[in-house]
């Protein structure tokens, strides 16, 4: 990596900082418009649509951040993959939520059944893993072929999983207007989020409060905001006040809102350092610019 000797134009601290009130000023009209409810309703839900836009700009931002970072690092070095899977993930998900706002927009009906926005989300999860998995493969040495199988064996878990809550679901009697392959992606989501939410958090744990730990800080939002929406769906609603129901609807959406502000201002933080070094003014000369040495087995 060349690192260049000169500021950009807008100093790093300064950028981050517009970006940070920003990102909470974001927040805070987040929460009025559900709470409030100040636009019109009357043929199209404004607020709905207003928050819907808030949701694919940060989520084109944190995508952004993604390549920015990737831009970082050669095609032969490890971290490359790494981000690469990550950005991939996050893009996959711009896709989908573009797609749900141009429905949003126009009116027009959700598709039924196994959609593009289902197996762009569920691309989406894939790939993220993906990063998670090559991430501890830095941290911890493993075969290649050995590697590769031990992935997809994952991911068939995570499958297999899916599907045993998909009947035990139907058992119970949720979702029986529905077919089996609609439930199956239902569970999927609350599936990969614990996976993925559990993997990064152990990455936080490894890398402490390091710069690498902190995108995947997003991931943990996501799995509240999808714990919260799963457990509605399995009638939940029917468990709790409608004050409680409007309280966990606002915390979903804070949660699924503030997973890509996380992931885009602290991908963006890491490209500041990636590419300035020192001069970023964003690190302490003694912390490492790369991945922590593998634990101790």
């Amino acid at each position: 990596m060349n690192r260049p000797t000169r500021f950009p134009t807008i100093e790093p601290k300064k950028a981050l900082w517009f970006i940070g009130v920003c990102s909470i000023l974001a927040v805070a009209v987040l929460i009025w418009l559900s709470i409030a409810q100040p636009l019109s309703a009357a043929t199209l839900d404004w607020n709905y649509l207003a928050s819907s836009s808030l949701n694919l700009l940060a989520s084109l931002g944190a995508a952004t951040a993604g390549i920015m970072v990737i831009r970082q690092f050669g095609r032969d070095e490890n971290p490359h993959r790494v981000w690469l899977s990550f950005t991939i993930g996050l893009w996959c998900w711009v896709v989908g939520q573009a797609i749900v706002f141009v429905l949003d927009i126009t009116s027009s009906p959700y598709p039924t059944g196994l959609s593009v926005i289902d197996i762009l989300w569920i691309l989406g999860y894939i790939a993220l893993g993906l990063s998670l998995y090559y991430q501890f493969v830095l941290l911890y040495s493993m075969n290649g072929k050995r590697r590769t199988a031990f992935y997809l064996l994952l991911v068939a878990a995570a499958f297999g999983v899916a599907a045993l809550l998909t009947n035990l679901a139907i058992g119970a009697g949720l979702g029986q207007d529905s077919h089996w392959i609609v439930v199956f992606v239902t569970m999927l989501y609350p599936v990969f989020d614990l996976a993925e939410g559990t993997a990064a958090i152990r990455l936080s744990l490894l890398f402490g409060r390091g710069q690498w730990s902190r995108p995947w800080w997003g991931l943990i939002l996501f799995a509240l905001a999808d714990g919260i929406d799963t457990f509605f769906w399995m009638g939940g609603y029917n468990l709790l006040p409608e004050a409680v129901q409007n309280l966990l609807n606002l915390l979903s959406s804070i949660f699924s809102f503030g997973g890509y502000l996380v992931i885009g201002f602290t991908l963006l933080m890491n490209y500041y350092i990636l590419r300035y070094g020192h001069i970023s003014g964003l690190f302490r000369a003694t912390q490492p610019l790369a991945p922590p040495p593998p634990p101790k087995s």
